[in-house]
């Protein structure tokens, strides 16, 4: 993991705050290894899913009592408690008796931390919530840029999930590719299993359906159920029949809606890792037995997905704005961004030289009464801007990122 310590992301002051912070995030975001390398703590205890608990300082086993006692007899150290939310419930009540602030929690369960933080919590008001995600596009970017001469984009996009880290060595995309997908078979489902049991919640038939439904870009509700119904796997084609397991899926952190501009209560479903998804698109559309020509293929079918993606969060943090899908006939706009209710950023994703795009199909295209507008290639050369178009490449990115700081 010595890798991960080289990418920046800088939560210092949310764990200054002198409140008990409640660390949480879907599994595998990077979150004990950052409290464990950058915060500094007297403490650090882990919580086992039989309850048991254990000091990783001293390799001790504790009781419940023994960790309560602790706590109220050193309320000037800094306490770390990892998978918090396997303790018994009335761990909570205890907090919200003792009002501490020098604990730091940490939990994988999106539900249990929601809760804790909801308004019927009892500790409502004594938590400091710090979420963890994967990375940032500028924090990856930070990182690629320095670590490879080309392809650093490319790079950026499998590796937001800080796991997949262990395996990058530099050199080659296409070879670190073939390499990722025999990592993930074995990785991907693991970690599937694992973030449904932090939920308390069974990976059915149909929540595997709908992963691999949205992988082969089905992205509205109406087109995943058509897709599970045609798969067997509901006893109706219904948007309602699918609308419950989406909620939840959006709500532990696998995958994102993001509404369609105009259009009342309709939204785009995406999974929120483009790693998670790559797989789940080749294993589904290959089987278990891909070839390394069905990987090379498959990645240039979906790169352009992928970077729009990737940019779409780039530039909502950028501007401030919120990610919007825009359904127009006649019109491909790839990135879409507003401001209350006005569409104020849209953009054209080509993943090809400039010399190779249609410039007219992109006026076309992006030809809407909005003030930003841009057009992102692979390369651009040295044009920036045509006929009220921004041109952007992956370089421009990086100068993105730079900004923010």
């Amino acid at each position: 993991m010595v890798r991960q310590i080289r990418i920046t992301r800088d939560y210092a002051k949310d764990f200054n705050v002198n409140k008990t912070r409640l660390v949480y995030g879907r599994r595998k975001t990077g979150k004990s290894f950052y409290v464990e390398n950058f915060v500094k703590y007297d403490a650090y205890l882990f919580v086992y899913r039989d309850k048991s608990i254990k000091n990783i300082k001293t390799n001790d086993s504790w009781s419940f009592d023994e960790l309560k006692r602790y706590i109220l007899n050193n309320k000037e150290k800094t306490i770390v408690i990892d998978e918090f939310h396997r303790l018994d419930s009335s761990f909570l009540d205890f907090l919200h008796s003792i009002r501490a602030n020098n604990l730091i929690l940490i939990t994988s369960s999106l539900h249990f931390a929601n809760s804790v933080l909801s308004k019927k919590s009892p500790v409502l008001g004594l938590i400091y919530p710090i979420k963890f995600k994967i990375f940032t596009p500028c924090e990856i970017l930070g990182f690629m840029a320095k670590a490879v001469k080309t392809d650093f984009l490319e790079y950026s996009i499998l590796l937001r999930e800080p796991a997949l880290l262990d395996f990058f060595e530099g050199g080659d995309f296409k070879s670190f590719l073939l390499k990722y997908y025999n990592f993930a078979k074995y990785w991907t489902i693991a970690l599937f299993g694992e973030i449904f049991e932090d939920e308390d919640r069974k990976l059915t038939n149909v929540y595997d359906g709908i992963i691999r439904a949205i992988s082969l870009g089905k992205s509205s509700s109406g087109e995943i159920s058509s897709h599970l119904f045609s798969n067997g796997l509901i006893p109706k084609d219904s948007p309602g029949a699918v609308s419950s397991y989406l909620e939840i899926l959006s709500n532990i952190g696998i995958i994102e809606k993001k509404e369609v501009y105009g259009k009342r209560r309709l939204f785009k479903y995406a999974l929120v890792s483009s790693a998670l998804d790559f797989f789940f698109y080749l294993n589904s559309k290959y089987g278990e037995n891909v070839t390394e020509r069905e990987i090379i293929d498959g990645w240039n079918n979906k790169v352009s997905f992928y970077i729009e993606s990737f940019l779409e969060s780039l530039l909502s943090e950028y501007y401030g704005y919120e990610v919007v899908k825009y359904s127009y006939p006649n019109k491909e706009i790839d990135v879409c961004l507003k401001k209350f209710k006005k569409v104020e950023v849209i953009g054209s994703v080509k993943w090809k030289d400039i010399s190779k795009v249609n410039f007219v199909q992109v006026k076309q295209n992006l030809n809407l009464d909005v003030q930003n507008k841009f057009l992102f290639v692979k390369y651009k050369g040295t044009k920036k801007k045509e006929e009220g178009i921004f041109i952007y490449d992956e370089k421009d990115v990086i100068k993105f990122c730079k900004s923010f700081k």
